[in-house]
C-alpha cells in the first residue's frame, strides 16, 4: 500500500472530527441514562484520543476502525424514548445525522483501497436477528452490598433496551435510582450491575480479585473478540 509521509497526520485529523461526531452522539445518548451504547461510545472516543496522543501504526489504525464500525453494527437494538427533546443541535431529530457522520468516518480511518460499507442507521440494529440480539456483559450481583459475585456471560435485550435476559432471569433497569448497581431481577428483586466488559478485564468497580467467571459458551469469543487474547480462550476466569 502506498501512502504518502504524511499520512499520519492526515488521519490524526481525521480522528479528531470522528472524535467530536462521535461525542455528538454520545451527548444524546446520556439524554437517557439507560442507554444501553453509552459504554460503548465512550470507549470509542477514550481509543481515539489514545491513538491520537501517543502515535500509531498502520494496522492500529485499521483495527481501530474495523472495530467501531463493527461494534455498531452489532449494538443490541434501542429506541430513545420519545419524551426526550428532539429540537436543538443535540435533540434526538438530530441522531441519525451525527450516528451516520460517525459511522462514515470510523469507516474512512482506512478508506485507502479498502470498500467502504453501506452506511446504517439505528434502526437497522438488530434486524438481521430480532430486537433481543445477544451481546457478552459483565454480570455482577450486588444485592445491597458494594461488591458481590461476577459472571462474564451473554445477554439479551428487550426491543426497547430497558430489560436484560439472562440465566433464565429478567432485570430491569433502576432508572438511575440503585445504589452501585442499575439493574434488578424481577422475581427476586435483588439489585445487579450489568455493563459492557472492559477490554483490560478491569470491570470490578473498585479492582477486587474477587474471581469473574466466565460462562463456558463464551469464552472464546470473550478473550478472542472483547480482550484480543486469544492465546488465553481457556481461561475461565477473567481477572486472574
Amino acid at each position: 500500500m502506498k501512502m504518502g509521509s504524511d499520512w499520519q497526520s492526515v488521519k490524526s485529523a481525521k480522528l479528531d472530527r470522528l472524535v467530536e461526531t462521535l461525542d455528538d452522539v454520545l451527548t444524546i445518548f446520556r439524554l437517557d441514562p439507560d442507554c444501553p451504547w453509552i459504554a460503548d461510545f465512550e470507549e470509542f472516543i477514550r481509543v481515539a484520543r489514545e491513538l491520537r496522543d501517543r502515535g500509531f501504526t498502520w494496522d492500529e489504525l485499521k483495527g481501530y476502525s474495523r472495530s467501531v464500525c463493527d461494534r455498531m453494527l452489532k449494538l443490541p437494538a434501542y429506541n430513545l424514548p420519545t419524551s426526550l427533546p428532539a429540537e436543538g443541535l443535540h435533540g434526538t431529530n438530530n441522531l441519525e445525522t451525527f450516528w451516520r457522520a460517525a459511522f462514515r468516518q470510523a469507516d474512512d480511518l482506512r478508506a485507502v483501497h479498502e470498500p467502504i460499507h453501506e452506511v446504517p442507521t439505528t434502526k437497522d440494529l438488530g434486524a438481521a436477528e430480532g430486537p433481543t440480539r445477544p451481546r457478552i456483559m459483565y454480570i455482577e450481583r450486588k444485592a445491597g452490598e458494594l461488591t458481590g459475585n461476577a459472571r462474564i456471560g451473554r445477554v439479551r435485550f428487550s426491543k426497547s433496551g430497558k430489560s436484560i435476559y439472562y440465566d433464565g432471569k429478567r432485570f430491569e433497569t433502576l432508572g438511575g435510582r440503585g445504589f452501585k448497581a442499575n439493574y434488578f431481577e424481577v422475581e427476586s428483586g435483588e439489585e445487579y450491575w450489568i455493563s459492557g466488559c472492559k477490554k483490560d478485564g478491569s470491570d470490578r468497580l473498585y479492582g477486587e480479585r474477587i474471581p469473574v467467571v466466565i460462562d463456558e459458551d463464551v469464552r472464546e469469543e470473550y478473550w478472542t473478540e472483547i480482550r484480543m487474547h486469544p492465546e488465553c480462550k481457556d481461561r475461565t476466569i477473567a481477572n486472574m
